[in-house]
């Protein structure tokens, strides 16, 4: 990309055209350039979690000094490009949402708030709150989301899982499979008992979070949107 001031870029990120995918780019190809011309750390943050935890697919490390970290799942040592949603994904998801007129929309399992800048060009005047158990992925969400003015978003350092952990009140719900199947049911569960009143709507990004909500979840009616799926709840 070319270079452009950071009074450009803010004005860039108001037209959700801008999050599109040139023809013949791969999505994360495209979705690691807009992480460099965001000014995200992500690759260094990455490595440096990863000096202090053990990778999510190691059973031990050679020196057995490091442990996974707990709480919950958090795909350390996962290639960033995988770890989150391309931009391109969620602005086609998004716009399919775009005629429900949402006023607010969450995330759980946040990393470092792609949604939430994709929220803020495609919906305006729409708060995003983004739920994240890292806090060195979660401070550098809210970084940018400063450094670029995007208003009425946040994330949050929180594991989801708590007991006292109640789900905010919103229009869509955004989740991806951030932990186990069983964890992924905790919260849904948790969700449909807190809102049972309120209609919304689920995006869910994932093979286990889709198969929990087909399986377990009858209220919700499900439309295939490419390789996610989005639920929708009636009161």
């Amino acid at each position: 990309m070319d270079y452009y001031s950071l009074e450009q870029i803010k004005n860039l990120i108001t037209d959700e055209s801008f999050f599109e995918r040139p023809l013949g780019t791969h999505a994360r190809v495209h979705s690691k350039v807009l992480d460099k011309f965001f000014g995200y750390k992500i690759p260094k943050i990455e490595q440096k979690l990863l000096k202090s935890y053990r990778s999510y697919d190691q059973r031990q490390d050679s020196s057995n000094k490091k442990g996974h970290f707990r709480g919950t799942q958090t795909w350390i040592g996962l290639h960033p490009q995988i770890l989150q949603t391309p931009y391109c994904e969620i602005l086609e998801i998004f716009r399919v949402l775009k005629r429900t007129h949402p006023s607010t929309v969450v995330d759980f399992g946040a990393a470092y708030g792609r949604v939430g800048l994709v929220v803020g060009s495609v919906f305006k005047n729409v708060k995003f709150i983004g739920h994240e158990i890292l806090d060195e992925r979660a401070q550098e969400g809210l970084r940018l989301f400063k450094e670029l003015d995007i208003k009425d978003a946040e994330i949050r350092v929180q594991n989801i899982l708590d007991e006292n952990f109640t789900p905010p009140e919103a229009d869509i719900y955004f989740i991806y499979d951030f932990s186990e199947a069983d964890d992924i049911r905790h919260i849904i569960y948790k969700l449909e008992s807190t809102h049972k009143d309120r209609p919304y709507y689920i995006v869910a990004k994932g093979e286990r979070v889709n198969q929990v909500l087909k399986l377990k979840y009858s209220v919700f009616y499900s439309f295939k949107q490419k390789d996610s799926n989005i639920y929708y709840k009636s009161n």
